[in-house]
C-alpha cells in the first residue's frame, strides 16, 4: 500500500500553520523543518494531527531548497506531498491517493489569495503548484528560491485541477510581499527575471497588482476550514 508523508518548512510565527496541518490530516506522516518559536510549536502541539508530526529543527538561512530536502530525507513514505506552512490543501485532497496508484509526479491547481478572502490573484489564467505530489524516490531541489522537486527516475506525470492549494501567504500584508521581492530580487538563482520583478513590486506599491473578484463555484470549492 502506497504511503504518503507530508514535507513543510516553516519560520517564525507562521499564523496560518494550523489550517495547513488540519487540511493534510489524510496523510499518513508529517516532518516539518524549520525553527519555529514558542507561538508556532503551541499551534503544532495543538493541532488534530499532532502524533504523526515530527519537528527537525533547523536554523533558516534562506535556501528553500535545502530545507525541503532535509524534510524529504526525513520520510520513508512513498509518496510525499511538499506543502508550506500557509498553504491550505482543499477538500478533495484526499484524492491524492488515487493518483498515486497512476503516476509518478504531479501538479495541482493553485490559488492565491490577495489581501482578503474576497480577491486572488489574476496575474495568470491558471496557477499551478508544480512537482506538489511525488514518488519518493532520487528526489533534489536544483534551485534554493523558487525551487520544486526533480528526479531523473519520474517516468510519468500528470496536473490535477481538482485538487486545489489554497495559498495564504499574501494575506500577511504589503510588507511580507515586498519582502519577498527583495529576496527575489537579491538571489542569483532567481527563477524571474529583474524586469519581471519590478513590475510585481510597481503593481505591489501602486496598488494596481492584477487581481478578480473570487466567484461562486471558486467560493464553493473552497476547503471547509477557510469559510
Amino acid at each position: 500500500m502506497n504511503t504518503i508523508g507530508a514535507a513543510i518548512i516553516c519560520g517564525e510565527r507562521e499564523e496560518f500553520l494550523g489550517l495547513t496541518l488540519e487540511s493534510i490530516a489524510f496523510v499518513d506522516e508529517i516532518v516539518i523543518v524549520g525553527n519555529p518559536d514558542a507561538f508556532t510549536r503551541n499551534i503544532i502541539n495543538n493541532s488534530i494531527v499532532k502524533n504523526k508530526v515530527r519537528l527537525i529543527w533547523r536554523e533558516w538561512d534562506g535556501k528553500y531548497g535545502s530545507a525541503r530536502k532535509k524534510a524529504l530525507d526525513n520520510l520513508d513514505t512513498t509518496y510525499i506531498l511538499q506543502v508550506d506552512a500557509d498553504e491550505v490543501m482543499g477538500d478533495d485532497g484526499w484524492r491524492l491517493r488515487d493518483y498515486a496508484e497512476k503516476v509518478d509526479v504531479l501538479d495541482l491547481q493553485y490559488r492565491h489569495f490577495i489581501w482578503n478572502f474576497g480577491l486572488l490573484d489574476a496575474t495568470l489564467p491558471t496557477h499551478m503548484g508544480i512537482n506538489r505530489f511525488f514518488k519518493n524516490s532520487s528526489v533534489t531541489y536544483n534551485r534554493e528560491v523558487h525551487e520544486f522537486a526533480e528526479s531523473k527516475d519520474w517516468k510519468t506525470k500528470a496536473f490535477a485541477p481538482e485538487i486545489v492549494l489554497w495559498h495564504l501567504g499574501y494575506v500577511k500584508g504589503i510588507g511580507k510581499v515586498l519582502e519577498k521581492f527583495w529576496m527575489n530580487m537579491m538571489r542569483p538563482d532567481k527563477i524571474h527575471d529583474a524586469n519581471f520583478l519590478k513590475q510585481w513590486a510597481y503593481w505591489h506599491t501602486s496598488g494596481t497588482y492584477p487581481v478578480r473578484q473570487i466567484t461562486k463555484e471558486e467560493v464553493e470549492e473552497m476547503p471547509q476550514i477557510l469559510k
